[in-house]
């Protein structure tokens, strides 16, 4: 049996003895697939040492027109970009349509390539590898805190020089430096390492910094305050390596303030929420809350009256000289001794018999509290009239000088 591949020359070269070989009972056999497709099979990607070469043939496969595998096709093997070698430049697919080469990589580190090409197939597949030195480094913590050293290790293979970037803002020539980033972001780090032979290699790699929040805090003196006093209140926050520059006070839907240091009057007794809120130069911010004691003030009753001494059966005039703040009096409670009461805030009182009364005065602010005050008050017995009269006379006589 002859198998006739669809090849122009053997066929020319041939179908004159078809005949001949037909009349002596040979079968003729034309073979019509022809190679249309050549594709990778594995081996590519790969990374090596710069001028070693690849542990993994680069291997194609050839097939023909209806997909199967193509045997005996002539393949060729080109370095294409990074100066390396291939072990064999021109091969023929075996009976699995399979041709291989080696590729030992380009003495400087960096992208290499190998066209793979099937005659009679017009497009080539192309083999990439990496020529690497081993340049490689790691860093802890990740991420790390603003304004907090990143410890970089250098774990390259070999290497005998370094020089680090910490995405231009600082740089390094130690193996195994250390860098602040003292604002928050992801950062570019590079390392350029340096081999024998003057050959370089660079990596790099993101570094996540975190932002850290202010925090906020606090102190108010004094602590308890009196109801109508100012309470200073002081800021405590603090922030690294930021910088607050904000801070927002509120004291318990009361007011408010954007001083750092602010001042505040609480007029009523109570125990009060404030809270700050503090911002840093980031816009980062940080809350806290606290609660004030604000006391009671109580009245202070007073009062006075005249005339002292009074003569019996006379009115008595007392006055109201108490005093309350920040709240107001609005109730006066006054007893005479037992005899009698008022709730004006200024009464008269009529004692009918001589002697010595307690007068007491109980006085309330609008807040419920409460002061009460007592005093002696004096009431004189009423002298006869013509004693009145002689008493008078001698006070006149001696004004005047005269005998009596």
């Amino acid at each position: 049996m002859v198998n006739v591949k669809m090849n122009a020359l053997s066929y020319q070269a041939i179908t004159i003895s078809i005949p001949a070989l037909q009349a002596r009972g040979v079968i003729v056999i034309f073979d019509d697939r022809v190679p249309t497709t050549i594709s990778i099979v594995s081996g590519d990607g790969q990374i090596g040492m710069p001028g070693s070469p690849l542990p993994e043939l680069f291997v194609v496969e050839v097939r023909d027109q209806n997909g199967y595998l193509f045997a005996d096709v002539p393949v060729t093997f080109t370095v294409t970009l990074g100066g390396g070698s291939v072990d064999v430049t021109g091969t023929t697919a075996d009976d699995d349509g399979l041709a291989w080469t080696t590729l030992t990589l380009g003495a400087v580190a960096g992208d290499n390539a190998v066209d793979a090409a099937a005659t009679g197939i017009n497009a080539p597949v192309t083999f990439t590898a990496v020529g690497m030195l081993g340049t490689q480094f790691s860093w802890t913590p990740e991420p790390q805190d603003e304004g907090s050293a990143i410890q970089f290790t250098d774990e390259s293979i070999s290497a005998i020089g370094w020089s680090w970037d910490f995405d231009s803002l600082g740089s390094s020539d130690e193996q195994n430096p250390s860098f602040t980033f003292m604002d928050d972001g992801i950062y570019t780090v590079s390392l350029t390492a340096t081999y024998d032979g003057d050959l370089t290699e660079s990596i790099s790699h993101t570094v996540t910094v975190d932002d850290l929040s202010p925090t906020a805090e606090f102190t108010w003196l004094p602590e308890p305050q009196d109801e109508g006093s100012l309470v200073s209140f002081t800021d405590a926050s603090t922030s690294s390596p930021d910088t607050i520059t904000g801070w927002s006070w509120d004291f318990d839907g009361l007011g408010n303030s954007t001083d750092q240091n602010p001042t505040f009057t609480f007029d009523d007794d109570g125990v009060y929420t404030v809270t700050l809120m503090v911002t840093d130069d980031d816009g980062s911010t940080d809350t806290i809350s606290h609660d004030v004691t604000v006391v009671d003030l109580t009245p202070t009753a007073v009062f006075t009256w005249s005339p002292e001494p009074q003569n019996e059966g006379a009115a008595v005039q007392f006055t109201d000289a108490s005093t309350s703040y920040p709240d107001e009096i609005v109730s006066w409670s006054w007893d005479f001794g037992g005899l009698s009461s008022s709730n004006d805030q200024n009464p008269t009182f009529i004692f009918i018999d001589d002697g010595i009364y307690t007068v007491t005065l109980t006085v309330t602010d609008d807040d419920g509290s409460i002061d009460t005050i007592s005093h002696d008050v004096t009431v004189d017995r009423e002298r006869c009239v013509a004693y009145k009269a002689m008493t008078a006379l001698k006070h006149s006589a001696e004004a005047q000088n005269l005998p009596f």
